[in-house]
């Protein structure tokens, strides 16, 4: 890769994290160094790539692909990730205090930490001594953002592994279905869900195009059918939604739904009785931001097997059922010195292979060759344990106590094909499966990745009286839609109810119209009993805010609320009477409920003549 020349801070040491009165002579240190700079020789307009690695704690990191015309500053790559990115100018020069809300304030740049910043000089990372306007990025470069708590410093994560993560998720978008925004079924799409929400991608706006439907809309379309199959399906339904922090499915099973407290053989079970139902009960319970019963605890423990290990079925030890349960006993708040954490240990030491992965089964009498699925479950139970546990003394014996985790990633690193994906065992071919378990795994990201208190359901329902009123909804997304009733706009009180939906129940209408990502349905009821059909005796307003992404390639003026009418989409009574574009919203009013989408048409470039004067 090509690289400009670079200066170079001792490892894990970065010169922006001084503070205080050390920083006037990181102020001369940085002028004196600005006028040393070398100037940059002219590239080729690009698209040139680089990779931005962000590390917002030790088991959170995340990868963005950027494409740019070299070369751009550090700054520059880190704000085209499209991050959420708080910056400082001291006038010296630019720090950068906040990255998606860790870090400070502006008006406090530096007070709880700082930003390290790093660039990849062959396999390691050297730090800045340049602020981040000042650094230079060209084709080929990877950065590293390390969220730096004080000086106690991060152990930073593998490139390899991260640039490999961006590589089998643009895979896995290649395999995206454009109709459905699906991966076939809804086992496999929440599959595809863990994987980017491990990224910090949202499932909403994953999808092949800004009009096609997302994962999340595929998602939401089974997951009823699919959380009642059973406990490891509902957690593992609960981890992949509550990273993406929306909501939870209208008559979806919880994992909490599964749990057993009637006397009986699985008391204190998530069903049935193995570790696969247990542990992802568990941590889809952790997920969602409830309490994990005691019991269910004390009974994940007392399913393991004498050698140490769980089963995730009938049968003998495996290390998939293994690494779940570790992970589940610490996301539930067990120690790593537990005598259970550390006998599964033992078990997955003795599964390991010699070429560093790990088999389903160590005792298969039908192979114990070693795989990408399991290997991968079992890097993200060591990441769960951390590093301290893995090489700790008392419990441990005598701290010889190592599962090498370097050899496990590099073997699950040599399954990666070149086009991203990765093969379950070499020489099988491209593997969806294994491609969706490995992300999680190489981002060095165990279960859960995030807790949420997610609403059940989409539904908002507000009483409305002769005398007016009215609902606020605030989608996950940031957008809100308000809807204002005056006063006599019905006749005696009505139940009105507002849901929102993440994609279109029907075909869109014929013509140049593209769906601009906002639809749902407003009804009335009265007595339980929905009015249909129902007409307001005045107009009701109602506010639509949408986000830059909704309306990519789409004239904003263009953009008009449809209703529709049973067989297709139409304008009659309803009417744009505001555009607020400088802050994304559109003003209309309505005289009939049902349901409805916001529509807009493509931008049309329009180049006038130059007149001279």
């Amino acid at each position: 890769m090509k690289q400009q020349p670079r200066f170079s801070l001792p490892p894990k040491r970065n010169v922006w994290s001084a503070l205080g009165a050390v920083l006037l002579g990181i102020a001369l240190l940085l002028l004196a160094l600005r006028t040393l700079r070398t100037t940059p020789a002219a590239y080729a307009q690009g698209p040139d790539t680089a990779h931005v690695v962000v590390q917002f704690a030790q088991n959170d990191t995340i990868v963005r692909r950027i494409q740019f015309s070299a070369p751009i500053s550090g700054l520059e790559a880190l704000q085209q990730t499209g991050l959420n990115v708080i910056t400082k100018d001291f006038g010296w020069g630019v720090s950068v205090c906040g990255i998606e809300g860790v870090g400070d304030p502006a008006a406090n740049c530096f007070g709880s930490g700082f930003w390290a910043s790093y660039y990849l000089t062959g396999t390691t990372w050297a730090g800045y001594m340049v602020g981040p306007s000042d650094s230079v990025i060209t084709d080929g470069a990877v950065e590293l953002w390390s969220w730096q708590a004080g000086f106690a410093p991060l152990d930073l994560p593998d490139p390899d592994a991260a640039l490999a993560a961006s590589q089998a998720l643009d895979w896995l978008q290649g395999q995206q279905s454009s109709a459905d925004g699906g991966y076939g079924n809804t086992s496999a799409s929440v599959e595809s869900l863990l994987s980017i929400a491990a990224n910090h991608y949202r499932a909403f706006d994953w999808r092949t195009a800004s009009n096609a439907p997302s994962l999340l809309s595929h998602i939401l379309d089974g997951a009823t059918a699919y959380a009642d199959t059973g406990a490891a399906a509902a957690g593992k339904l609960a981890v992949g939604l509550a990273a993406e922090g929306d909501y939870w499915p209208t008559g979806a099973k919880k994992p909490m739904d599964y749990y057993i407290t009637a006397t009986g053989v699985f008391t204190g079970g998530y069903g049935a009785g193995f570790a696969g139902p247990q542990a992802w009960g568990i941590l889809g319970t952790v997920a969602l931001s409830q309490s994990v019963p005691p019991k269910a605890v004390d009974y994940l423990k007392s399913i393991a097997n004498a050698d140490g290990g769980w089963s995730w079925g009938p049968g003998n030890s495996d290390t998939n059922g293994t690494a779940l349960a570790i992970q589940a006993l610490i996301a539930a708040g067990e120690p790593v010195t537990s005598s259970a954490v550390i006998s599964g240990l033992h078990f997955l030491q003795s599964a390991q292979n010699p070429d560093g992965g790990f088999p389903y089964d160590p005792a298969s009498p039908w192979g114990t060759a070693s795989d990408a699925n399991s290997t991968a479950y079992v890097i993200q139970a060591l990441h769960a344990v951390g590093k301290t546990g893995l090489q700790g003394t008392g419990s441990f014996g005598t701290g010889s106590f190592i599962i090498n985790p370097t050899t496990a990633l590099s073997y699950l690193l040599s399954l990666q094909l070149p086009d991203g994906s990765f093969e379950w065992q070499k020489g099988f071919g491209s593997s969806l499966f294994a491609s969706q378990q490995a992300v999680p795994a190489l981002l060095g990201r165990p279960f859960p990745f995030k807790k949420a208190a997610l609403p059940d359901g989409l539904t908002l329902t507000t009483t409305v009286t002769t005398a007016g009123g009215g609902l606020t909804y605030n989608d996950p997304d940031g957008t809100t839609v308000v809807v204002e009733v005056p006063a006599g706009a019905v006749s005696g009180t009505v139940e009105l109810r507002f849901s929102p939906a993440i994609t279109l129940s029907t075909a869109p209408p014929t013509g140049s119209l593209q769906f601009a990502g906002r639809i749902f349905r407003l009804e009335a009821y009265r007595n339980g009993s929905l009015l249909t059909p129902f007409t307001f005796n005045k107009p009701v307003t109602l506010t639509l805010e949408y986000r830059d992404a909704d309306i990519a390639g789409l004239d904003e003026e263009s953009l008009q609320l449809l209703f529709w009418n049973g067989s297709g989409w139409d304008t009659a009574g309803v009417q744009v009477v505001g555009r607020l574009s400088g802050q994304n919203k559109i003003l209309v009013t309505i005289t009939h409920l049902t349901e409805f989408a916001l529509f807009g048409r493509s931008q049309r470039f329009l180049y006038l003549p130059v007149v001279l004067k």
